[in-house]
This record gives structure tokens, sequence and C-alpha cells, in this order.
């Protein structure tokens, strides 16, 4: 665990990423071990962090410059790093990492990879682990197999070291950290690119003179493999330059000690030139005869200056020999002269024979038929799914607007169109290109097989072929000389290759015709979206076209079941106000009937009035409208909230029955939008009432009025029976005095 103090702190959130803690830090980033809370995994974040020119707020944690002026130099920064996650988001092998996913957050730059369980090779080195020749080859052809997918790709690493070889959790060494990554498609160098460890770089790196290539990467990944096999660190080039003192690797390693060697050379034309070349090496058991012909000729342009430096010497040396060659002139003139020496066919043909040359060749020529005939087939299915890809490309309706799918226009198709036929044509010509790369792969091994034999032979010919006399061992050279020339096509794979780059180059022609006839449709749709979009925004919704939509979408009915919910909540509050009606028709009736009724006195009527009278009238209201409101109308407006509010809100949420929006016009789009919206004004009553407030509130208001009623009539007929009661005292009163 890192505890750098410029790291984010443990169990900070970035998106859905929730940081454990700093695994390590250099001069540029900084990489975070952190788990992924939406898909349940380990993975590493890298952090743009160029510690010399930012810095991280310890209240906020977002990162800024150290001033104004780094500003510029910051940006550069965040953009290297989004274009080292842009490298590798389009590279595609199991040796190099790949990206998941690269955002923004606290004023920084964050990309997202897996997190890689089984340690580094620095790890390993430290550690002292045992590591066989055998172990190391297979690493070491596991990672030249994805620098040659690298360098296909135009893509140089330029920081190949332990550090940055990470083993997997199935312990296979995979390639990181491409911050230091050569892009030669795209730039030269950046602010954070371009960095390298001085032990493990190039020549051409630390002396900033001559060209950047495969070449340079083999260096560096031989420098890792000495220290690997010998268990130091090579001396670095920039002292080689100066006096070349590297120590040769233990002996007993062979083949991997000569390639490492090699590889290891300051001239870069001495090196193996790809890494498909020091692949082969390994694979056949000896160098190829392109990197021996590259050691033979640098060997010739050495011979001349080592004679020139020494120039005096031999020319003495010369003076003083010129006795001794007179003594053994008789021996000189017997030896054979390698240049008046002829070689004749039949020799040549009898050291063919014993080297089994027509058998390699015919093995040679059956895996050429071997890849002819299977670049037919794959050529016949790359044309079928060419073909199915056109035809869906013209046939493909292309519906919905790019806004609304969520992408950019130049991409013009969305995600459910990219599993059409034709975009699957796409994936599956790619696919094919993958298999047919498999199967290349698998006639090259056998190729080599036979490209391995050949070169062995010429190699050692003298040991294969039988030759008894001075003249035939050197005409064995010749003899050599005449195959590599012969056979210069069948000493490497290029005839191979070459079929397998046409068929690659004809897939990839495919491909993107495929893709331009998708973009072209795609724009096609775009314009015509947009012609469609501006006719839609100038249309205007009818009212007939309003009534029609309404009918279709059900709208109508709906609203006609609300209408006559609604009057049969008015009829029964109208029931309910009659029948309170009838309560004070009674009521008058019953206060007509108190002056007819001349038995009892004007105080008992009006003890009636103030007590039975009002209870038994209290009583009728309360019956009626317990009756009509929270009875009736009460159960009616239950009713509506079950079966018929829930359709009436689909339309308020915009989730009533319409067609699909990626089945409709632009012109079907705008009219559901002006119909939707006049609906919602034309009825904004219906669907923000019931039926039960406006009838009950119509109840309320007429029960008031009939109270007021009654009491105004009870109150004038209480006044009339007072006024009787004092008159008939007065009377009473008046006729004790007369008596």
């Amino acid at each position: 665990m890192n505890d750098s103090v410029d790291a984010l702190p443990p169990g900070a959130q970035l998106g859905q990423y929730r940081l454990i803690e700093a695994a390590s830090q250099g001069g540029f980033g900084i990489l975070y071990r952190a788990w992924d809370e939406k898909l349940n995994r380990p993975v590493a974040v890298k952090e743009c962090f160029p510690a010399s020119i930012c810095r991280r707020d310890p209240q906020t944690g977002v990162v800024r410059p150290h001033s104004e002026a780094l500003q510029a130099q910051y940006d550069a920064a965040i953009n290297d790093v989004f274009e080292e996650a842009q490298t590798l988001a389009k590279l595609h092998h199991a040796r190099v990492v790949p990206v998941y996913d690269v955002f923004r957050s606290a004023g920084s730059m964050f990309y997202v990879m897996p997190w890689l369980e089984g340690g580094s090779l620095r790890d390993r080195i430290a550690a002292g682990d045992a590591i066989s020749p055998e172990t190391a080859q297979n690493w070491l052809l596991e990672l030249l197999s994805a620098l040659e997918y690298l360098h296909c790709m135009q893509v140089i690493h330029r920081d190949i070291k332990p550090g940055n070889i990470m083993f997997d959790a199935a312990g296979n060494p995979v390639l990181v950290d491409f911050g230091s990554a050569l892009n030669r498609a795209t730039k030269v160098d950046t602010t954070t690119q371009g960095e390298f460890s001085p032990v493990y770089a190039s020549p051409e790196q630390v002396s900033g003179k001559g060209k950047i290539g495969p070449w340079t990467d083999l260096y560096s990944l031989a420098a890792t493999w000495y220290e690997l096999l010998a268990g130091m660190q090579p001396e670095p080039a920039q002292q080689r330059l100066v006096q070349d003192d590297l120590q040769p690797l233990p002996p007993g390693i062979t083949v991997l000690e000569q390639s490492i060697m090699q590889n290891l050379a300051l001239e870069a034309a001495a090196r193996c030139q790809s890494a498909r070349e020091w692949r082969d090496w390994l694979l056949l058991g000896a160098a190829p005869v392109a990197v021996a012909r590259r050691r033979r000729s640098l060997l010739l342009w050495a011979v001349p200056a080592v004679l020139l430096a020494a120039g005096g010497a031999f020319l003495l040396g010369q003076q003083q020999a010129e006795p001794v060659q007179e003594e053994g002139a008789a021996q000189v003139k017997d030896a054979p002269d390698k240049q008046e020496l002829v070689l004749s066919d039949e020799f040549y043909e009898k050291a063919c024979s014993q080297l089994g040359i027509p058998a390699v060749l015919q093995r040679y020529e059956e895996v050429l038929n071997k890849a002819a005939a299977c670049r037919e087939s794959y050529a016949a299915k790359l044309e079928s799914l060419y073909n199915a890809g056109v035809e869906d490309a013209r046939t493909h309706a292309f519906r919905s607007s790019p806004k609304e799918r969520g992408i950019s226009r130049r991409r013009g198709f969305s995600l459910k169109e990219m599993q059409s036929p034709g975009k699957t044509a796409m994936k599956k010509i790619d696919r094919l290109l993958q298999d047919w790369r498999g199967e290349m792969e698998g006639l090259r091994y056998e190729q080599l097989q036979s490209v391995r034999a050949l070169q062995t032979g010429i190699r050692d010919i003298e040991k294969y072929c039988t030759w008894n006399t001075a003249e035939e061992r050197m005409l064995l050279e010749k003899t050599g000389l005449r195959l590599e020339k012969d056979y210069a096509d069948c000493l490497s794979t290029h005839a191979l290759e070459q079929i397998q780059k046409e068929f690659e180059a004809q897939c990839m022609e495919q491909y993107r015709s495929l893709r331009s006839l998708w973009y072209a449709r795609a724009e096609e749709n775009s314009r015509k979206w947009e012609t469609e979009k501006a006719e839609a925004d100038a249309a205007v919704l009818t009212d007939e076209m309003y009534h029609q939509m309404s009918e279709k979408r059900g709208f109508s009915q709906l609203l006609a079941e609300r209408k006559a919910m609604d009057e049969q909540a008015q009829e029964i509050a109208r029931a309910g106000v009659l029948a309170m009606e009838n309560e004070l028709a009674a009521v008058r009736q019953t206060l007509d009937a108190v002056d007819a009724d001349t038995e009892e006195s004007p105080r008992e009527k009006l003890s009636w009035l103030g007590i039975d009278f009002y209870n038994q009238y209290n009583d009728s209201i309360y019956k009626i409208q317990k009756d009509y409101i929270d009875g009736r109308l009460y159960a009616l407006h239950q009713e509506y909230y079950k079966l018929l509010k829930p359709q009436l809100e689909r339309y308020r949420a915009d989730s009533y029955q319409k067609p699909d929006d990626d089945e409709m016009s632009e012109m079907e789009k705008r009219m559901e939008a002006l119909f939707l919206e006049r609906a919602k004004k034309e009825y904004a009553e219906f669907i923000d009432s019931t039926p039960y407030t406006k009838p009950r509130e119509y109840f309320l208001k007429e029960k008031k009025r009939i109270e007021a009623a009654i009491r105004s009539q009870v109150d004038a007929k209480e006044d009339a029976l007072w006024k009787r009661e004092r008159k008939m005292e007065a009377e009473t009163q008046a006729r004790l005095q007369g008596a």
C-alpha cells in the first residue's frame, strides 16, 4: 500500500468506483486499487497527477495546477492521459491490459482497468523466485505476440521494464502502463509521454539519435529478460555507448541467450526488426536467415575499420612475412582456390538430396496450397456476409431521431439497430477476420517447421552432407550460398504472409465499404428526420384531427363515462336537496297548524318549538345527508376512484396507450404532443376534480339555505306567539283589575 499524501483517501467514491487504497504513485499518475460497485469486480483506477505541476486541495480533493502559468501544461497532461486511455481502448489482445472506462472527476482524469492480482515481474525478480529458462521463454513468446500486435497497430510502448509487466490470476504476463507509448499515426511526443527508464531504454532513446521503431521495444524487452535470467540489471545503454562492457549471459540457455544478447545490440539494424522475427528465432531454434545476414553485413563493415586502424602494423608485418611466403609458396599453390572451384549441378542436386530439400519444398508447397484453399473458403464467407449487410443497409428503415437515440449523428443508428443483420454482418466480418488469423497462425507454425529444417540444413550443411576432400568442403559452402539464393522465398514466411495480408486487406475493404454504406444511410435518415421535424414543427392540429385522435386513444369514451358519473352525482345531490325542501314544506305546515290549535297556550307552543321541533327537524336533515351524500354520492365517488380515475391519470402522465416512439414519424409525434396538450387543457377540470366534490358542495349550500329559511320561519312564529302571549297576559291582567 502506498501512503502518498497526494492520493485520494481509502473509501473515496468516484461514481460507481470505491477506492480501496493507493497502490503506487509515479511522476505523472497515481494507481488505485478499487471496487466496481455496479459490476461487483476489483478494478485498477489510474489518475492523472503530474506532481510537479499540480496539487490536491486537502479539503475538497480537487486537483489544481500550482499556478495559472502551469494551467496549459496541466491541460496537456490531462489530454495525454485521455489519449492514453483511447490508445488502450482500441487495442484488443489478451496480453495487453484493456480499458473499462474513462471519466473526469475532481479536476483530474481517470481511467479504469482490470486489477491484475498476480503482481509484477519486478516483484518476482525481487523475491528471488526460481524461474526456469522454459518458463522465461514461454513468457517471452506471449509478450512478443503482444508486441507484434501493438506494432501492427502503429503503437510503440517505449517503456518496457519489469514493473510494467504484470501477471493475471492465471499467471500469464500482461503489458501495462502505456503512458510513454508512441502512436505514430497521431503524434510524436507529449507532456507525459516519452518518459523511459534509463536501464532498459534503447541507445536511440537515450541518445536522441536514430529512428524509434519496433526494435526499440525489443531492446527494452531483451534488457528485462537479461535481468530475469542473469539476476542483475544490464549495463545502461548510455554507458555502453561510451564503453561497452556488457557481460554475456551464463552459458546453457542456448537459443534464448543468443536472441537476448543479439537484441541488446547497440546498433538498431543488428537487432530483430520485428517481434515476429524474434518469435520465429525462438520457435525455429536458430537465428532466421535475415538476422544472420544482417550480422554478417555488420561484420563486413567492421573488418575494414579494423584493418585501417592497424594499417601500419599490417604493412610492417607484410615485409617481415615475405620470406615465409616464399618458403611455403608450394603449399599455397597446391591449396584449392574457392574462387576457381565450379559448383556443378550434379554436386548441387546431390547435396539437396542429402539435405532432404525436395521433401521440405513439398511440405512448403502443401502449406501454401492449404492457405490458398483456406482463403477461397473464407472469401466465400466474406462475400456472403457482405451481401447480407449491403441488402439490409439498403432496406433498413431508420425511424427514430439521433437525439432520441442518445447517440451522435455520425453513428446514425441506435443500439437496437446495431443488432440488425447489417450491423451484425460487420461484427461477423470482424470475427471472420479473427478466425482467419487463427487459421493462418496454425499454417504459419506448420510452415515454420519446414523453414526451420531448411535453415538448419543450410547452416550445418557440412554436418548433413558427405564430403571427403577440401574441394568438396569448399563446394558445400558454395552450395549453401546457392541454396540461400535459390530458396530465399522458402527461407521465410513471406509468401504465406502475403496471402494473409491480401485477404485481410479484402476484409478491411469490405468492412469499410459496409460501414460507409451504413453511415450514408444514417446520414440520409438524419436529413430525412430534419425535414420531417421542420414540417412537424409547422403543423397545426385541426378540430377534426383532434376528435379522431381522441376517439382512437379512447379518451372520448373515458370523458363520456366521467360526464355520466357527474350527472349521476348531480341527480343524487338534487334528490337530497328535494328531500330537504320537502322537510321545509312540512315545517311550514307544522307552523301553520300552530295557529289553528287554540287549546294550547302560546307559552306551551313556544316550549315545543324550542325543544321537540328542533330535535325532530335536525334528525330529519341528518338522515337525508347521510342517505344521499354520505351514502349514495360517496359510493359513486369510490367507484370513480377504483375504475375511472386511474385511466384518466395515465393521460396526465403521458402513459396512455399510444404507438411506440420508434414506430412514429416526426409528424405523428408532433400531432400526439399537440393532442395531449389540448386534451389536458380542455379537460383539466375533469382530470383534477372528482364527481363527489361539486355535488356535495351544492348539497351543503342548499342545506344551509333551507336551514336559514326554516330558522327564519320559526323565529317569525316565535315572535308572533310571544306577542300573542303578552297580549293574552295583558287582557288577563285587565280583567283582574276590573273585577
